[in-house]
C-alpha cells in the first residue's frame, strides 16, 4: 500500500484510512477511434495479513477526447464508485 501512496499518489478514500483511492488518466487507441481513459484504483488492507496483502478494485471510464475531465455525468459516476467501495466491510468467517 505503501507503493500506491508513493508510486500513484494514492490518498484515503473520502478520508477514511481504511481505503486508499488513485486515479491516473491516459489517451488510447482501439480500432482507430481514441479516448480517454480514466482508471481509479482502491485498495483496503486483508484484515490479518499485517498491511502486506490488500483487496484491490478497479473502476475503467472511457470517454470522447473532447469531454472534459470535469463534466458532471464523469463527477457523478467517479462519486458513485467512491460512494459504493466506502460500504466495504470484512465479515469475520464463521
Amino acid at each position: 500500500m505503501r507503493e500506491a501512496v508513493a508510486r500513484d499518489g494514492a490518498t484515503p478514500l473520502l478520508g477514511d484510512k481504511r481505503f486508499l483511492r488513485a486515479e491516473r488518466e491516459t489517451s488510447q487507441s482501439l480500432d482507430g477511434e481514441s479516448g480517454l481513459v480514466t482508471t481509479v484504483v482502491y485498495l483496503t488492507p486483508i484484515p490479518g495479513s499485517g498491511r502486506r496483502r490488500a483487496l484491490q478494485l478497479t473502476l475503467v471510464i472511457v470517454r470522447p477526447p473532447d469531454a472534459p475531465t470535469d463534466d458532471e455525468p464523469m463527477v457523478q459516476m467517479r462519486m458513485l464508485f467512491d460512494l459504493c467501495v466506502s460500504t466495504l466491510t470484512w465479515v469475520p468467517a464463521g
